[in-house]
């Protein structure tokens, strides 16, 4: 029965509606038909029609029913007075039926548990050489096989002992969705920790030479050995390590990425170019080649013990940074003020907090489904 609700509800809001139906539809609307307001609640969960029953949506319901009575559809020559009843009819019948009161209520629930969204901390998904994924989180402890390689997870940690004689060209995949963080330890002994949406993919046992490849934000801290370089491509470089610590930020969305070396050496390499980096100095790789600057190392890493920095950071990459901790998209509706902000916090700030930095420079928030929608007044 409830596809036949959603089948008259999606009937209503594309004008496909017969006569027949639309009595089917206000009949169920005014007995409070608990599958009803499931349907209704389902079609407002539409990205296309999020806040139906807004006073906006309302005046849209009414202009739907009222455009239908002018084409004169074949289906159902309506006349403009009784669409006029139709649309108003509806619209009461949503308000007096307690449908409408209940959906209000959820939607205030839900705008307050975005509110107080956190980062989701523990979070990530394994994928094997067979292409098996595991759902990782911070209360797993469970162990597996892969080869002769053996995995163990420990809470937000997954840890890899082999023998050295897994089959050659076995990769595994760790990735970690918007809001999500995880630390891995490679099979050399190497520990690696993932940021908010991001990946790295390497080999279940390392040969000759050790080599992966990620994607988004990932901290290093690479175990000494001279007779196997370690080496790190990403999308726009490739880095050689020895034993060493250093930050890779290198997400599809930024304009750049940026290599920062906490201790050791590393050399980037992007294009023809090459440099050498010394603790404290940033690489930053762009188009137009490779920059060096000194950076505080502490802040450029914080993210590893739960900070969230946006110190220095233009809006742009604060809205950025917002999406992929509190898992929400940004959607901008003007053009954005040119502030750097100067903030610091930890991922136990709600997301909230985050929205009044951001009232703090001009700029209107909306939650809004799953997105929040941001306003700014700049010209």
């Amino acid at each position: 029965m409830l596809n036949r609700k959603k089948e008259l509800l999606e009937g209503l809001a594309d004008n496909t509606l017969t006569a027949a139906g639309l009595a089917e539809l206000m009949q169920g609307i005014r007995a409070g038909d608990p599958e009803m307001a499931e349907a209704i609640g389902e079609l407002l969960a539409d990205g296309e029609r999020t806040g139906l029953l807004t006073p906006e949506r309302e005046q849209w319901l009414f202009d739907k029913v009222m455009s239908r009575a002018k084409q004169a559809d074949k289906r159902v020559r309506w006349l403009p007075a009784y669409s006029w009843r139709v649309a108003a009819a509806v619209t009461l019948l949503l308000a007096g039926s307690g449908i409408y009161s209940s959906l209000q209520k959820q939607k205030k629930q839900h705008t307050l548990a975005m509110e107080q969204r956190r980062p989701a901390g523990n979070k990530a998904v394994l994928t094997l050489a067979n292409g098996r994924q595991v759902e990782l989180d911070s209360a797993g402890n469970q162990q597996l096989q892969e080869g002769s390689a053996q995995i163990q997870q420990q809470h937000g940690e997954l840890k890899y002992a082999s023998n050295g004689t897994a089959a050659e060209g076995a990769y595994n995949q760790l990735s970690t969705p918007r809001g999500g963080q995880f630390v891995l330890q490679l099979p050399d002994g190497s520990k690696v920790w993932l940021n908010a949406a991001s990946s790295i993919r390497y080999p279940v046992a390392f040969g000759q030479e050790r080599v992966v490849s990620i994607t988004g934000e990932v901290y290093f801290d690479i175990r000494q050995d001279a007779a196997k370089p370690f080496i790190v491509n990403t999308s726009r470089s490739s880095i050689q390590v020895l034993g060493t610590a250093f930050n890779i930020m290198d997400y599809a969305d930024e304009t750049q990425q940026q290599t920062t070396l906490v201790s050791g050496a590393v050399k980037v390499m992007a294009g023809k170019e090459a440099v050498v980096l010394k603790p404290g100095k940033m690489a930053v790789v762009k188009e137009s080649g490779i920059s060096v600057t000194n950076v505080d190392t502490g802040s450029v890493a914080g993210w590893r013990t739960g900070e969230i920095n946006v110190q220095g950071q233009d809006m742009a990459a604060v809205l950025r940074q917002i999406s992929r901790l509190y898992n929400v998209d940004i959607i901008v509706q003007g053009k954005l003020p040119p502030d750097k902000l100067g903030y610091i916090t930890d991922k136990h700030t709600p997301l909230a907090t985050m929205l009044e930095l951001l009232h703090e420079h001009g700029l209107q928030t909306k939650i809004d489904g799953s997105a929040i929608i941001v306003t700014s007044k700049q010209p």
